[in-house]
């Protein structure tokens, strides 16, 4: 295999599997991202919902009082008498047959009092704002007064995030409109029905919904480290076996490219590549190498009077016989149908001929069984030296290689015939 192939910049199982990873890990964290926006806006939006509550049971308790035309309270230390009644020309005092005296509360103070009651019990409360108060302390802060005017202008509400004092507070205000049953107060400072005469202020404290963020922030950041940790888990092991399949297959292939199937030795491509790198180490080293070319003597008959079965069959044994003459360095392959060549690195000619007789001895020594009974066959083998410094050396080699096998077959067969390189 091409060491290009194996090193750790191009490999493109790893490069496939850091690619998932950082997917992966970019969807679980968008998709994390989005349910917490989404937690953020629920929570916000609850927030704003009991503001609305808020709002709607004042506005709904202001319309109970104003109907009934306010609300009489015994009067004593915490149910003083309305002084801006007074104001108004309004008696807000009475006094019962039995000697008990109640004073009227009418909306505004109810509302106020009210307001001061849940302060005291979850921490949000309320107050009535007006650009013409009668009590001067629902005069409207600057963005009161803003929205106040926004709403004569027919804004139906409004709210904004801010920062009371070092307590995060969601500020809400609904104008109060005016209808007939205001007009025996407001009527008075020129409001008619219909008119804004002012809002509801809300002040909802976001501490519980901050606490709660955090807390869906810590959930939901658990749980994406949790999902990345598992999918990467799920990716990494799938990628794995992904990758020992890939491993076979490529294994496989590797096999049908190098091996010859019929014979088990290295194919022509293979035995090629091999013998080039020989050139080029023989090149370095200056070493002797020798070069066989063989094949296997009148194999057209056997095809011809056994069939091409029994052919392959003996074509296999003449290659497995062969290999066990050799070395485990020496180069082996099946070049052509019946044609195999050897290169012998740092052997010289009498070597080679040892070699070469060797071989030829194993193939002649038994014949290969098959279904027609035994079959023998014989080979010749043709031998010289590489020269490594020459001009196409690989292609010399073999050129008189071939020419002396030529020699062989001419001479007899079963034989190996030797040629010697011109110095």
């Amino acid at each position: 295999m091409d060491e290009r192939s194996t090193g750790p910049n191009h490999n493109p199982t790893r490069r496939f599997l850091v690619e998932i990873v950082v997917l992966v890990t970019i969807a679980v964290v968008v998709s994390m991202f989005a349910v917490y926006m989404r937690t953020e806006s629920l929570v916000n939006d609850s927030a704003l919902t009991n503001a609305r509550s808020y709002t709607d049971l004042i506005v709904a308790t202001r319309s109970w009082n104003a109907s009934h035309g306010g609300v009489w309270v015994l009067k004593g230390p915490d149910a003083t008498t309305n002084p801006f009644l007074l104001q108004l020309g309004i008696s807000a005092d009475a006094t019962a047959t039995d000697g008990r005296v109640f004073t009227m509360r009418n909306p505004s103070l109810m509302t106020k009092e009210i307001g001061q009651f849940l302060q005291h019990s979850d921490g949000a409360y309320f107050r009535l704002t007006s650009l013409k108060p009668i009590n001067p302390q629902n005069a409207p802060d600057s963005w009161e007064r803003s929205q106040l005017a926004t709403f004569g202008r027919g804004v139906a509400e409004s709210w904004i995030d801010t920062d009371a004092s070092g307590v995060p507070m969601l500020r809400y205000m609904r104008p109060l409109i005016t209808d007939s049953s205001c007009l025996p107060c407001h009527g008075r400072q020129g409001y008619k029905v219909g008119d804004v005469r002012g809002a509801i202020s809300v002040f909802e404290p976001l501490a519980a919904s901050d606490a709660q963020s955090a807390l869906n922030a810590a959930l939901v950041g658990g749980f994406g480290i949790g999902a990345t940790l598992i999918l990467l888990g799920i990716t990494m092991t799938l990628v794995r076996r992904m990758r020992s399949q890939l491993d076979i297959a490529q294994a496989a292939l590797v096999e049908a490219a190098t091996v010859d199937v019929l014979t088990g030795v290295a194919t022509r491509r293979e035995t090629m590549r091999n013998f080039q790198t020989e050139v080029e180490r023989a090149v370095r080293t200056g070493d002797q190498t020798a070069v066989f070319m063989i094949d296997v003597d009148n194999f057209k008959d056997v095809n011809d009077t056994h069939g091409h079965a029994a052919g392959d069959t003996v074509l296999a044994e003449v290659a497995h016989r062969i290999g066990e003459t050799l070395r485990p360095y020496d180069i082996f392959g099946r070049i052509g149908g019946e044609e195999f060549l050897i290169v012998a690195p740092a052997t010289g000619l009498e070597e080679a001929a040892a070699i070469a007789e060797r071989a030829r001895a194993a193939v002649a020594a038994a014949g290969t069984n098959t279904t027609d009974g035994p079959v023998f066959v014989t080979i010749s083998l043709g031998v010289t030296l590489l020269v490594a410094n020459e001009a196409e050396a690989l292609d010399r080699a073999l050129a008189r290689a071939d020419q002396a096998l030529y020699d062989a077959k001419e001479s007899g067969r079963n034989r190996a015939s030797v040629s010697i390189p011109e110095s």
